[in-house]
Order: C-alpha cells, then sequence, then structure tokens
C-alpha cells in the first residue's frame, strides 16, 4: 500500500486507440508484504484506456496498490490496481481528492465495494498503516508467496470454489 502521485507533464497518449501512460511516483511506502518485491522510486504505467475518463491524474495524490504482474498475457511490470485498490488522498485525507475524473470529498461508496474505505475515510494514511500492520495475512493466499499478485488471487479463487464443490 503506497501513497503515490502522477508526475506533472510526464503524460504520454498512444498513437491511435492506445492507451495513455505517465510515470507514478511513489511518494511513501505504508505496508508491503513480507519477501514483496521492492518497489522502485518511479515508473511508467498504463493509466487508463482510452476513451475512459482518467482513473488519476497529475496534481493530485492516492493511495493505493502498486503491483508487479501482468495483465493479458503482457509481460509484468508495476501498475496501480484499479477497481477499489486506488483512493483520492489530496489534503492527507482518504476520499479527498480525485479519481475517475470526480473531485472532491467522494462518499465512500463511490470509491470502493470493500469495507475498508467506508472505515478509513476521511482518516490519515498512517492510521490505515497501524490497521495494515496488525492484520494477519490471508492464509490461502500466503500459500504463494512467489506467485504474482493475479496468480495468487487466481490459486485463492480456485481453491474457494474447489472446497464449494466437494
Amino acid at each position: 500500500m503506497t501513497v503515490f502521485h502522477v508526475r506533472k507533464g510526464s503524460e504520454k497518449q498512444a498513437r491511435g486507440n492506445g492507451g495513455r501512460s505517465a510515470e507514478i511516483v511513489v511518494d511513501k511506502v505504508l505496508y508491503s508484504r513480507d519477501g514483496a518485491r521492492n518497489l522502485p522510486d518511479s515508473f511508467r504505467a498504463e493509466l487508463w484506456p482510452v476513451p475512459c475518463v482518467p482513473w488519476v491524474k497529475a496534481g493530485h495524490t492516492y493511495l493505493g496498490l502498486l503491483v508487479f504482474d501482468s495483465v493479458a498475457g503482457e509481460p509484468s511490470t508495476w501498475r496501480p490496481v484499479y477497481s477499489g485498490g486506488v483512493l483520492p488522498y489530496d489534503n492527507e485525507s482518504i476520499g479527498t481528492g480525485e479519481i475517475e475524473g470526480k473531485e472532491g470529498e467522494m462518499p465512500y461508496e463511490d470509491l470502493s465495494p470493500f469495507g475498508l474505505s467506508k472505515q478509513m475515510h476521511g482518516e490519515h494514511a498512517l492510521t490505515l498503516q497501524s490497521l495494515l500492520r496488525k492484520t494477519e495475512p490471508y492464509a490461502e493466499a500466503a500459500k504463494h508467496p512467489n506467485l504474482s499478485p493475479g496468480e495468487r488471487y487466481e490459486r485463492v479463487r480456485e481453491g474457494r470454489e474447489a472446497r464449494r464443490d466437494e
């Protein structure tokens, strides 16, 4: 879990219907699991597909998951986890800022389908950091520390389905 921003002036638009990319700058690492790959200080990542509204943009700060993973069979690279894995964090307040083209104080229901965004809404990142340090890793995921986040998720999902079918 990190605090990050998009470097101003780093946005690039691919030709045609290609995606947009920019340089992500890591401001602070709040939590990283034991044995995780070291996060670089900055990296270029695809930020949003065209013609959608930007997920994140320069001039704002975000709190989110940054993972080294492969998507759709492409080579692994550092990338933000969207769909609830990135929250606005302007003025050091979880839920305040810009995300998906919306700005201001975000209702937690609009930020993530998970209860953590409700619990942490309006809090400082250090509150979340304290919570993460006390949290036990999900046992099934912890069995596969060498898999990428996406592969680990799939392994956990397959295990749940297998137990349900028993």
